[in-house]
């Protein structure tokens, strides 16, 4: 609302300021040091709409469960990866979020084994993730660490799956290294249904040699390097 607004409202409920003008009732309040309660319009979705479009927010859902499913029948193995920010924030309270993260990758994406950096930059490279921090998050098999020590010697071919871009990389340069080093790394699955009610899924070879879809980790990056043919 407007100073307009409230002023007009406000007169309406009480003589005190009659005599002011609005101008006037502005540096009142300033002084008053007042705090407004904001409000926001409310869009409510029409009856009709409402059944075919909460049947697609399940049936994305789905997909990703059932896509993870059918890699898991194809001899795949599939691995969630999570990663905290670093930051101030106390040791509980990081663990806790971790957590919770866990258990939305094994709810939502069927996870059997998930790996977490307790505390690392989404520019940082991959090997120097939980160098100083080596703590494990709970329910993980582990840090980024281990999980490079997974790709190292897997002899299944692996697809990681990760709750949003930024939660496995922003650093375009290293996410194609990475998957240089990496022969075994095959799928990267980015669950963004809670915030985008999207799921998507690259294939190495998309990663390796289609820009656009490098640039969705991240849409400024720096130049990118050669990639492989």
């Amino acid at each position: 609302m407007s100073m307009k607004e409230i002023y007009s409202e406000i007169t309406l409920i009480t003589s005190l300021f009659d005599a002011k003008s609005v101008k006037s009732f502005s540096i009142w309040c300033g002084m008053a040091k007042l705090d407004f309660t904001r409000r926001r319009l409310l869009w409510a979705l029409k009856k009709r709409h409402r059944e075919p479009i909460a049947k697609k927010l399940l049936d994305v859902g789905r997909e990703h469960k059932m896509r993870i499913e059918n890699l898991k029948k194809d001899g795949y193995q599939v691995t969630g990866y999570l990663r905290k920010s670093s930051g101030k924030g106390d040791a509980s309270m990081r663990l806790r979020l971790l957590d919770l993260m866990v258990d939305r990758l094994i709810k939502d994406s069927s996870m059997d084994m998930v790996f977490a950096s307790y505390s690392s930059s989404s520019k940082q490279p991959f090997t120097d993730h939980d160098r100083t921090d080596p703590l494990r998050a709970p329910k993980t098999l582990g840090s980024t660490q281990d999980l490079l020590r997974l790709l190292s010697t897997a002899s299944k071919p692996i697809a990681i799956v990760a709750i949003d871009f930024a939660g496995l990389t922003t650093n375009i340069n290293d996410l194609i290294q990475w998957l240089r080093d990496h022969e075994t790394l095959k799928i990267v699955l980015i669950d963004n249904i809670e915030a985008l009610n999207q799921s998507y899924t690259f294939t190495r070879e998309q990663l390796l040699s289609d820009i656009s879809v490098l640039r969705q980790f991240d849409p400024r990056p720096a130049p990118i390097k050669r990639l492989l043919k």
